[in-house]
Parts: C-alpha cells; sequence; structure tokens
C-alpha cells in the first residue's frame, strides 16, 4: 500500500486541492490490505476501481472544476468515516465514482465534437476562399477592370460564392450558375468596352437579358446575405452601362501576389533533406484520430493531450486535453519535432490498472536488487570476483575473434 501511494505521488499528476484528500485512502486500504490481502490480485474488487477511479478523476487535467472536486472529496471522506471491515463501502463508493468518470467522458466527448465542427468549418472556409479566389483572380484580371465588376465582387458575389461553396459546395448547380453569371456579365462588359464591334442586334437582345439577370443577382444576394444592401447602387450602374446610357469606367489593379500556401508535397520534399525527421513523420502519419499522447510541459509535469482533428491533407493536427479543450494546434512537421522530444503514446504498462503497475514496478525494483546483491560485494559494492571473472573472459573473447583492444 505505501508502494502504490508513493507511485501516485510520483506518477500521478493529481489536482493539488486534492493530495492530502487522495492521501486520506492510504489507511483505509491498509485496512483492507490485512482483512482481504487478496485484494491485491482480485481484479474484480470493488477497491482497485476506486483507486484507478479516484486517480483519473482526481488527475489536474479535469480541474478547475469546484464540483467534481466536492463530489470526489465526499466519497473519499464516506470510505474513510465508513469503512471498518465491510468491503461493500468500496462498492458503493465505485458505483458514484462510475457515473462521475461517465459524466467526464460525455463531457470530453461533446466539447471534442464541438472543436471538431469548428475547425471542419474553419477548413472548410479557408477552402472556398481559396476557391474562390482562383476563380474571380482567372475572370478579372490587372492592369484594369471594369469598375462595376469589381465593386459587385467585392460588395456581395464575393460572399455569395464563399456561402455557396461552404453550404452547396463546388459540384452544385447554384456554384456553376453564379460563376456562369459572372462569366456572362464579364463578356457584356467587355464588349461595351469595344463599343463599335456588337452589332445592333447583340445589344438589343443584351438589353434584353440584362435587366432580368441583374435583378436575379440582387435577389440571390440578397436571399443569401439579407444584411448587404451596398451592391443596390452598384446593380444600378451596371443597367445604365449595359443599356448603353452610360460609360463604363475602368479601374487600375494591383499585380496579383503569388501568395500560396506550401503544400503537403512541399512540406515532403523538404522533409526528406533532414532524415533525422523521417521516421517521426512516418509515426505522425500513422496517429489516427483519438489517439492520446503523454509529454511534459514546461514545468516538467506529465500532461496528456488527445488527436481531436486531422485535415484531409494531413498536415494539420489539433489536440484537446482531457476535458476537451483544445491546447494545441500543429503542423506534421511540428508534431514530428514533438514526437522527437518526447512526446509519445502511452505504453502498454501505463494502460494497466494503477494497482497493477504498481505491482510491477515493485517486482521490478525486487528484481534489480536481487541481480545487484548477486554480482556486488555487499560492503563495498563494487562487482565481486565471479562477475568480474566473467566479464574479463567475456573481454577476452572478444578481443580474439574481433581483434579488438580492452582496457
Amino acid at each position: 500500500v505505501d508502494n502504490l501511494f508513493t507511485d501516485i505521488t510520483d506518477d500521478v499528476d493529481v489536482e493539488p486541492e486534492l493530495r492530502t484528500v487522495v492521501g486520506d485512502l492510504q489507511i483505509p486500504l491498509a485496512k483492507l490490505a490485512l482483512l482481504e490481502p487478496q485484494f491485491f490480485a482480485d481484479v474484480s474488487h470493488p477497491a482497485r476501481g476506486v483507486i484507478d477511479k479516484v486517480t483519473q478523476l482526481a488527475s489536474s487535467g479535469n480541474y478547475p472544476n469546484r464540483a467534481l472536486e466536492s463530489k470526489v472529496t465526499g466519497i473519499i471522506d464516506q470510505i474513510v468515516e465508513n469503512y471498518r471491515t465491510d468491503s461493500t463501502v468500496f462498492q458503493s463508493a465505485l458505483q458514484e465514482l462510475d457515473g462521475l468518470s461517465e459524466q467526464q467522458q460525455k463531457a470530453l466527448e461533446r466539447n471534442v465534437e464541438r472543436v471538431v465542427k469548428t475547425q471542419d468549418g474553419q477548413e472548410k472556409l479557408k477552402k472556398a476562399e481559396k476557391a474562390v479566389d482562383k476563380i474571380l483572380r482567372s475572370r478579372i484580371r490587372p492592369p484594369k477592370a471594369p469598375k462595376p465588376l469589381v465593386e459587385l465582387v467585392d460588395k456581395g458575389w464575393r460572399d455569395l460564392l464563399k456561402l455557396t461553396y461552404v453550404k452547396r459546395g463546388p459540384n452544385s448547380k447554384e456554384w456553376k450558375d453564379y460563376v456562369k453569371t459572372l462569366d456572362l456579365l464579364s463578356l457584356w462588359l467587355m464588349q461595351s468596352r469595344k463599343g463599335g464591334e456588337v452589332d445592333e442586334k447583340v445589344k438589343v437582345q443584351r438589353a434584353l437579358e440584362a435587366e432580368p439577370l441583374l435583378d436575379m443577382v440582387s435577389y440571390q444576394i440578397s436571399e443569401a446575405l439579407p444584411t448587404h444592401v451596398e451592391h443596390e447602387p452598384i446593380l444600378d450602374t451596371l443597367r445604365e452601362v449595359l443599356a448603353g446610357r452610360e460609360e463604363l469606367e475602368y479601374v487600375d489593379l494591383d499585380p496579383y501576389r503569388d501568395d500560396e500556401e506550401t503544400t503537403s508535397d512541399d512540406v515532403r520534399k523538404k522533409v526528406e533533406q533532414l532524415p533525422r525527421l523521417r521516421r517521426w513523420l512516418r509515426r505522425v502519419e500513422d496517429l489516427e484520430r483519438g489517439t492520446w499522447l503523454t509529454y511534459r510541459d514546461a514545468q516538467g509535469a506529465r500532461r496528456r493531450m488527445q488527436l481531436a482533428w486531422v485535415n484531409d491533407d494531413h498536415d494539420r493536427f489539433i489536440f484537446v486535453n482531457e476535458r476537451g479543450q483544445k491546447v494545441a494546434d500543429v503542423t506534421g512537421v511540428e508534431l514530428a519535432r514533438k514526437l522527437s522530444r518526447g512526446a509519445k503514446r502511452p505504453s502498454p504498462s501505463e494502460e494497466l490498472p494503477l494497482v497493477d503497475q504498481s505491482m510491477y514496478k515493485t517486482l521490478e525494483h525486487v528484481q534489480r536488487s536481487l541481480s545487484f546483491e548477486k554480482n556486488h560485494d555487499s560492503l563495498t559494492r563494487l562487482i565481486n570476483r565471479e562477475t568480474f571473472m566473467e566479464q574479463i573472459e567475456q573481454a577476452l573473447k572478444h578481443a580474439k575473434s574481433k581483434h579488438a583492444d580492452h582496457a
């Protein structure tokens, strides 16, 4: 029991406000060990479950949470006060702790779901902005562009395209119709610029089609963006220009900057030049959503974070803590560096119940002690004669077979 609580102190990041309370369990567990020593080996014993649940719920990652702190404290106090010889006290406590643990898990799942939805929305919006920029740049090009068209894009059409991409997608009929409308307006304005090159029949046909098309544009923007009204004067200007009653104005455009983000393929090519990171990047690519990683924070405390979201290119990773709060937003290379610096998945032994972990550590310590005593002199603490002769013999064999030198 003493070893168990030493391991809790050393390995479990218990909330400071609960350390004394958790330590109070040592007395009833010591009593239990005397009355029912088999509980250490009985995986179904409720006391083992109590230890695991208490240490999980007392982890500092769950706090600040006054309600949870009060509830855990109350359950432990009941065990301390009520346990004499009847282990059903632990059974009752375990039922309450299971209920708290289930609430914590559901809260984590809901919080993770919110983080995922937020990131999915942001990623979709980012893609929409790129797609819209690509469409507009291919149709409105420097050095000059029709002023009404540029203003219409800035005062509503760009937002309409982004909203349509997010809600309907780039393969939807609405998206394709809006792009066609932009193409048609660009064509008509280009024809207006050329003046006499357009025959009278085309002008008449364009005048007949322009009014209902612009009415439709007004309706589409207003329906999708009810608070937008700045586009109406621009549409009035377009009506006058397309009817030939007003001269088309042009505005100067600055050359577009090539601000495309580095692609995942570009990143991989750079990583190929960094051989030390290659194997860590391969481990990053193997990570799946829901994977927990353990790491040490700046103060050296042991922390856990769960992979909640990965983008389609598998080069951006969002992690949450035990409460489902976002704690890290990193690229694949940044995550590979974290892994190389010690962040890792919990080992199989760390997934074991806390009592089993403590027992294995005790056995390892005993094994190391016996091995040391077997191979070392009890007085000088140096290796004994038998071990020394064995090492000399191994060194001589190695020197003969490998032509090596030994000091």
